[in-house]
């Protein structure tokens, strides 16, 4: 029976919810916002299938070098739908050969509360809420086996997640030939807490229209956040000069198991990893335009099929995996907390608006500001 008792060691990714022959798992939230897995002991046969399904339970701390194995590119779609999405247009191009070809397509949306979990799809038309970069942890939990089902079906599955709940979706699925998995590179998870706690505090949620993390009106290099709430005007802010951003920059919103995680190493098992194609300018300049490039590492035959749907659908060029580690720091570093994560928490849910803003560029003066000065957040 899974019992966590170090919040660290688990990821939140939900295989062993859903796992579970007779339902005696649930998925809570705890204090700060995160979903850990609760047994019904009363329910419980015993089986032992939850912890045997945990990713982080059962990792293989021997890494292997697998750099040589490891081929990286750099994409730019040449669709205008490339403007829509967080760097060079990947997800979609990837997603739009996978449904022609009769494929589905599971990626994470915001639901009407702005809510976010990953969803279905079997229609190039249903792409646009899936597409675009949210920095907020998605419920994996129902999907996981919905996804099961329609593999057991015959159907071919692409699905787009995090590192860690691909590892948790293969440890309950298994490595099937009907299963291709993308992960993203990650600092690492803020709390959905936080996220409604900051749309509830500056905005009324239920007049939301939508969210952008990453708007590219001022360049790909220099991304912004957009709120757009019903017969106002949109929201608009660079994106280090956001609240909610600053705080998960620094460090405080994010999840225990993402200071520790295991999966931050170069053996993994998605076939492909996408990002965006940091440090470009420097090795790549003549195809940055500043509009966005993705980056895309291939683990497996399998992902190098899946590369093979990018023909003609943009310009691909092939670069030294060494630029990977030197741009982008987070594919096997974890993320750090820059300040005192406790108190944050300590405050946030009080004093939410002072405690937003006292991480924005003009601190707010109160009695509560000082406090946080005080101990240095």
């Amino acid at each position: 029976m899974i019992d966590i008792k170090e919040k660290y060691k688990c990821s939140g990714c939900g295989a062993c919810f859903a796992v579970c022959p007779v339902t005696a798992i649930e998925m809570k939230f705890d204090r700060e916002g995160f979903k850990y897995p609760i047994v019904d002991s009363d329910k419980c046969i015993g089986c032992n299938l939850c912890s045997k399904t945990c990713p982080i339970e059962n990792f293989d701390f021997k890494h292997k070098d697998v750099s040589s194995q490891i081929s990286t590119h750099a994409f730019k779609s040449f669709s205008d739908k490339r403007l829509d999405s967080s760097s060079g247009g990947v997800f979609y191009e990837l997603s739009n050969e996978f449904l022609d070809s009769g494929g589905l397509v599971v990626g994470a949306a915001f639901d009407q509360n702005f809510n976010l979990c990953h969803r279905i799809i079997d229609n190039i038309d249903d792409i646009k809420p899936l597409m675009g970069s949210k920095y907020v942890q998605s419920d994996t939990y129902e999907v996981f086996k919905e996804i099961k089902e329609v593999i057991t079906a015959g159907k071919k599955v692409l699905y787009f997640g995090l590192t860690c709940q691909i590892e948790g979706l293969i440890k309950y699925i298994g490595n099937d030939s009907n299963l291709f998995t993308i992960d993203l590179i990650c600092m690492g998870v803020p709390s959905p807490k936080i996220w409604t706690l900051y749309l509830d505090t500056f905005f009324e949620r239920s007049n939301i229209e939508y969210v952008n993390y990453k708007d590219k009106r001022l360049g790909w290099h220099k991304f912004s956040f957009v709120l757009k709430e019903k017969n106002k005007t949109e929201f608009f802010q660079e994106g280090f000069d956001n609240y909610y951003m600053e705080c998960m920059f620094k460090g405080y919103t994010l999840r225990p198991s993402c200071y520790k995680c295991v999966f931050k190493c170069e053996n993994k098992k998605s076939d492909l990893t996408i990002a965006d194609c940091w440090g470009c300018e420097d090795y790549l300049p003549e195809i940055d335009d500043n509009k966005g490039i993705s980056m895309i590492i291939s683990h497996s035959e399998k992902g190098e099929n899946l590369l093979s749907f990018l023909k003609n659908k943009g310009e691909i060029i092939a670069f030294d995996y060494s630029n990977v580690l030197k741009y982008n720091s987070h594919y096997n570093n974890c993320a750090e907390i820059k300040g005192n994560r406790t108190l944050f928490f300590a405050f946030v849910s009080k004093y939410p608006r002072v405690t937003f803003s006292l991480l924005g560029k003009n601190p707010n003066k109160s009695l509560v500001g000082k406090m946080f000065r005080k101990f240095k957040i």
